[in-house]
């Protein structure tokens, strides 16, 4: 599937955005990274037709500095990649896959957040936490539509870099929306940031289908529009793909519901 010439306009107004948030602070010194190599991440995401991908453009300014690349390592000290997004003040969604995964034998122990990296730099420093979660239908079936998980922080970050707002929109206002997934892929220097646009072609009753090109590393990417006011709403989260069309898990009502209780 080839969207090189599809017009992908800023989106239109989204009403009732929920849990937006930014501050404008000045960016501290960057810390170093050291030490961390590429990594496997789970089941395969691809890009559709010709490769649209692009260097997120200013990794100081929301929304690039809200989606983190994340780590993880698992109780044997093997280590593991995907992306996440701040949700909250302590907040960071991601796929399910990341967290947990029964077809592979894979839990993690803790995962390592580094949000708005840079390669080598991380302008935000980096949180390393113990405390995270998945659906207990996610453990029990592995099925896509509850592939989201969620990590709590042990300290605000979302309080100073601010915050995705997200929402359940009806099927109407996300066919054919204009949205965007940025994250860390692993066919490109390790630790950069790469985002796409696209628009929505098919709406499920819990999964979106896209044109959005992603590899892996990308699991756990906000699918997300822009409010009127410009400020990034998601719709879904990036976790499955094929040479056909790639999917997220759709924040449908009753997924809010869930969202907003994992909130802190």
């Amino acid at each position: 599937m080839n969207h090189e010439d599809q017009e992908c306009s800023r989106p239109a107004h989204l009403p009732d955005v929920q849990s937006i948030r930014f501050t404008q602070e000045s960016a501290p010194a960057p810390t170093r990274l050291s030490g961390i190599d590429a990594m496997e991440e789970f089941r395969p995401r691809d890009v559709l037709g010709r490769d649209n991908r692009q260097p997120s453009p200013n990794l100081r300014q929301p929304p690039w500095r809200l989606i983190c690349h994340l780590v993880m390592t698992d109780a044997q000290g093997r280590e593991f990649a995907g992306t996440g997004w701040l949700a909250g003040p302590s907040t960071v969604l991601t796929a399910a896959h990341n967290l947990y995964s029964s077809a592979h034998g894979y839990a993690a122990a803790s995962v390592t957040v580094i949000p708005g990296r840079d390669g080598n730099t991380a302008p935000w420093g980096s949180l390393t936490s113990t405390s995270f979660a998945t659906l207990d239908l996610w453990r029990q079936t592995s099925r896509a539509e509850v592939d989201i998980g969620v990590i709590w922080l042990p300290q605000a970050l979302g309080q100073s870099l601010g915050y995705f707002g997200f929402q359940a929109l009806d099927d109407a206002v996300l066919l054919h929306h204009a949205v965007y997934t940025a994250g860390y892929p692993e066919d490109r220097p390790w630790g950069t940031q790469w985002y796409d646009q696209s628009t929505i072609h098919r709406v499920d009753a819990n999964l979106i289908a896209y044109g959005l090109d992603t590899i892996p590393g990308q699991s756990g990417s906000p699918v997300f529009a822009l409010d009127a006011a410009g400020n990034p709403v998601a719709v879904g989260v990036h976790a499955y793909g094929d040479l056909r069309e790639n999917l997220g898990v759709r924040i449908t009502r009753p997924m809010f519901q869930i969202l907003t209780g994992w909130w802190r």
